[in-house]
């Protein structure tokens, strides 16, 4: 966003290149669309979307093995399949619940994420925000622009989109 431009929200003056506007909580990209951290609430379901399709891809193999007696093989291929589905969705500054809630992983400057950025945040980055009792994650309610250890970590936010009322 140009200099000097103004917020669709609440009018104040952009006065940087800068894509995230901290006086009314909005990302500004250079389209028509507007974008806001997502909240707690989003995040919460994206994980337990996520958590319910990991089960899935786990359980669904293994109950149809174990009753049809199939090949080993599916057991393995299924959640091999489904992990480069992830991998591929982090090009994208997605996960599986990210792509269904329409939710988006950016930079600090609004840029979407790329591979290497989205390796380092679902990796290294919720590992360490889970290693001391989750505190990284509950840190997204305290934090001014709801990031937990792991966005702090890969200097990303999650955003969603929102109308212009």
């Amino acid at each position: 966003m140009a200099a000097g431009a103004e917020c669709p929200v609440c009018k104040g003056a952009v006065m940087s290149e800068s894509h995230y506007f901290h006086r009314c909580d909005q990302f500004l990209p250079d389209t028509e669309r507007l974008i806001r951290a997502a909240g707690v609430g989003r995040r919460v379901n994206g994980w337990l979307i996520e958590s319910l399709l990991w089960t899935v891809v786990i359980m669904v193999p293994t109950i149809i093995n174990a009753a049809a007696g199939t090949p080993e093989l599916l057991v393995v291929v299924v959640p091999v399949a489904w992990l480069v589905f992830h991998l591929i969705l982090w090009t994208q500054g997605l996960t599986p619940g990210k792509l269904i809630l329409g939710d988006q992983v950016v930079d600090t400057r609004g840029v979407r994420a790329g591979f290497w950025r989205m390796a380092l945040r679902e990796t290294l980055g919720k590992f360490i925000s889970g290693i001391v009792l989750g505190l990284g994650f509950f840190w997204i309610l305290e934090d001014k622009d709801q990031q937990g250890w792991h966005d702090k970590i890969a200097g990303t936010l999650v955003v969603t989109e929102v109308g212009l009322s």
